[in-house]
């Protein structure tokens, strides 16, 4: 997912913020946050959770839902 996190850093520079957990290392983040599977991608708006995708995700998937 690496490669399509850098293009849409690229395409959408300072229109999000994005935060990486690693789920081996932060295991208290990943039971706060109810991720069970890597990856998973949630979109928060004003503090709430908006969207959570589970797995594998394509850039104009993300994209769509930055925006």
């Amino acid at each position: 997912m690496e490669p399509v996190l850098a293009k849409l850093q690229e395409a959408l520079p300072g229109k999000y913020q994005l935060l990486k957990v690693d789920g081996g290392a932060d295991i208290e983040v990943m039971k706060t946050i109810k991720a069970t599977v890597l990856p998973t991608f949630i979109v928060y708006k004003d503090g709430k959770e908006i969207w959570r995708k589970e797995g594998i995700v394509d850039i104009e998937t993300l994209r769509s839902k930055l925006q």
